[in-house]
């Protein structure tokens, strides 16, 4: 059964542009615009990872992540911060975050970092 992710992110471009990339490797991609909509899919579906924009409307990243760490029923699931803001990763680690990824590298590296990242 291939990996199942939870793209969180309201930049619709950039929701579309994960959601190919997943697919064309193989997995099934979860999609979520903002905060509530994130924590009910990821409940509902138990992703292997949350691949979560740090920068969203009315609830930020942090608290999603840390909505999704309180619930016992995800406990296995990754949460991984794909954002645009690189000097964040040292507060996204501190944070509990599962691992960072800059939004903008080439989407073969994409993949391979979610797939890394996976694989830990």
């Amino acid at each position: 059964m291939p990996a199942r992710f939870l793209v969180v992110d309201d930049d619709q471009d950039d929701v579309e542009l994960i959601d190919g990339l997943l697919m064309d490797g193989g997995y099934v991609a979860l999609l979520a615009s903002n905060a509530e909509e994130a924590l009910r899919v990821a409940i509902m579906q138990h992703p292997d990872m949350v691949l979560l924009d740090l920068r969203l409307p009315r609830i930020d990243g942090y608290e999603i992540a840390a909505r999704i760490k309180d619930e016992p029923r995800l406990e296995q699931t990754r949460i991984v911060a794909v954002t645009g803001a690189g000097d964040e990763s040292e507060r996204v680690m501190a944070a509990g975050f599962d691992g960072f990824i800059s939004k903008w590298v080439d989407p073969a590296a994409f993949v391979g970092q979610v797939e890394n990242l996976l694989a830990q």
